[in-house]
């Protein structure tokens, strides 16, 4: 089942495949985790929200969220892809939707400009 996410206003969803763990569990199912889980994007804030489990299909791994700038030229959002605004990897379900959640509703994460 694709997680329950509260998502305000103002983002787009690129894709989101994010799926809930077993009841009982905090992590999820070995093919949920994937390099491509979420992508949201935030056009007034022009910034990227992006979620991925590194390396792909690997226990061992960690789910990493990451924001980026959004650009509009092509050149530049490479260059954004490797400079990150903000980082965090956790192998916790619970505690990436909860971090995700709040990048999402901090106001502050904007690109100026």
């Amino acid at each position: 089942m694709l997680a329950r996410l509260r998502i305000p206003s103002g983002w787009n969803i690129g894709f989101n495949t994010l799926a809930e763990p077993l009841e009982g569990s905090d992590f999820p199912e070995l093919w949920d985790l994937k390099e491509d889980i979420l992508q949201f994007q935030n056009h007034q804030r022009r910034v990227i929200v992006d979620l991925g489990w590194l390396p792909d299909f690997d226990p061992s791994g960690s789910y990493r969220l990451v924001t980026v700038a959004l650009e509009s030229d092509e050149d530049r959002q490479i260059e954004a892809w490797a400079a990150p605004l903000r980082i965090h990897t956790s192998k916790s379900y619970s505690e990436i939707v909860e971090v995700l959640e709040a990048w999402l509703e901090d106001e502050s994460l904007a690109v100026s400009g």
